[in-house]
């Protein structure tokens, strides 16, 4: 059944995904020419009794109201409860929840003390964490830039999306949307055989919840409840674990210091 959810996703891209990422690219993407269409689902460009998606799970943060992140891009901090996307009643309520509900199902049965998680079982955790990765970038597109702890804000920018406003893209407006179109395609591709290493599963000793993501890049993300973390490189292949591991220690302890809160 999950495998029928995740065919269906593709086929909505495939014939819908460009009419998507046009109607994002009229509406968010140059300030000052914003067409001000409706919304349409992030999924299959339908127009009608539109649902708000959760980005992440809210069985990811637990529940938690009051849980939120903080967006390096200007300090501020967004509640995960309130990260959301449009989406229609079907592809939010059916196709993603059965998804999301067997990921939940699949971490909640799985031990990680005795046992591993099987072959397919990865890939569609992957094929889950790209879906995560691309509802970021259409997040980002309809957030703007708003004035966070820097004094050196500079209004000019208030309209300017959020996903443009990336150093690591140069704030390229056309990098932003290629990274858009590039997410998009992973979930389109099948095949996900040449990125089962990118994956790597850990045992956690954290007691609370933590979550990092640079679009295009990668996402890592505790779940404390199943005493268990997991880091994803959402472009780079690796030749085995070893390798894919221990380029997520080096970002881990370089750029967030929790490596000792992780079993590595």
């Amino acid at each position: 059944m999950t495998d029928d959810c995740f065919k269906l996703l593709r086929k909505h891209f495939k014939l819908n995904g460009k009419a998507i990422i046009d109607h994002i690219k009229r509406n968010h993407f140059e300030p000052g020419n914003f067409a001000g269409e409706n919304d349409i689902c992030s999924f299959c460009g339908e127009d009608s009794k539109l649902t708000k998606e959760h980005v992440l799970p809210k069985w990811c943060y637990q529940n938690d109201p009051s849980r939120n992140f903080e967006t390096l891009i200007n300090g501020t901090k967004q509640l995960f409860m309130k990260t959301v996307i449009p989406a229609c009643p079907t592809c939010n309520n059916e196709t993603l929840s059965k998804i999301e509900k067997n990921i939940l199902e699949l971490f909640q049965t799985t031990d990680l003390d005795n046992e591993y998680y099987e072959y397919e079982q990865s890939l569609n955790i992957i094929r889950w964490l790209e879906i995560i990765d691309y509802k970021f970038h259409v997040l980002n597109f309809r957030r703007k830039y708003l004035r966070g702890k820097s004094e050196e804000f500079n209004p000019i920018f208030k309209e300017v999306p959020m996903s443009v406003m990336r150093l690591n893209i140069d704030l390229s407006p056309y990098k932003a949307l290629s990274q858009l179109r590039n997410s998009q395609a992973r979930i389109k591709k099948s095949a996900k055989d040449s990125k089962y290493y990118s994956l790597v599963f850990w045992k956690s000793k954290n007691k609370d919840d933590f979550f990092f993501h640079t679009m295009d890049e990668y996402i890592y993300i505790e779940f404390p409840e199943f005493k268990m973390a997991m880091f994803y490189f959402f472009k780079k292949e690796f030749e085995n674990n070893y390798e894919a591991e221990k380029e997520a220690k080096q970002i881990i302890h370089s750029q967030y210091g929790r490596t000792d809160k992780v079993n590595l």
